[in-house]
């Protein structure tokens, strides 16, 4: 948590320069390779100010709170609130932790198993053509939300409790082999 001073994305700095410069490709290399992302954060969209008026005038998203898939883990619903900056440059960053209590929805877990089954991509390609007439980022959002549903059904509907399917297939293949041998046998 703090000021990196160097912004993420374009759309993070007033002028709304269109590319990434390298300083932003380096800190998101850095980001990356740290697997670190950044924490929900509410308040101030710019968190720095060079305090001038008018054309002169610059902000930026330089300050930042990040957290690693433990963080997200142990905080589930953590939220950083960048605050007014009053006489700083920088706004101030609160951090409101909130312990995962165990009731929330857990994670959609992907399975190898899954892609080698003759139904899951047309179930994953059915589902990702939905269009919702949102923005992209929010039909993104619909689609995975919808297809981690489909995937619990699809689990559950080939591969569920596989230690009982294996224990079904076994007494088959004993059924199958008694048979094959009182063939056999009168043969």
């Amino acid at each position: 948590m703090g000021d990196f001073n160097v912004s993420r994305y374009p759309h993070e700095h007033s002028r709304m320069h269109p590319c990434i410069t390298k300083s932003m490709h380096e800190f998101n290399d850095c980001i990356t390779t740290s697997e670190l992302e950044d924490i929900r954060c509410v308040g101030n969209r710019f968190t720095w100010s060079n305090k001038r008026a008018g054309r002169d005038a610059i902000s930026k998203k330089i300050d930042r709170a990040l957290g690693n898939w433990e963080w997200f883990r142990q905080y589930t619903f953590s939220v950083a609130h960048f605050m007014q900056p009053g006489v700083s440059a920088h706004s101030p960053i609160v951090l409101q932790l909130s312990l995962a209590t165990g009731n929330e929805n857990r994670p959609c877990k992907f399975s190898n198993i899954w892609a080698d089954h003759q139904d899951f991509l047309p179930l994953v390609a059915k589902v990702w053509a939905q269009n919702y007439g949102s923005n992209p980022l929010e039909d993104i959002i619909l689609n995975l939300k919808q297809l981690k549903g489909e995937l619990k059904s699809f689990n559950r509907k080939y591969f569920h409790k596989p230690e009982k399917r294996v224990s079904n297939a076994r007494e088959e293949l004993v059924k199958i082999q008694e048979k094959l041998d009182t063939l056999l046998v009168w043969t």
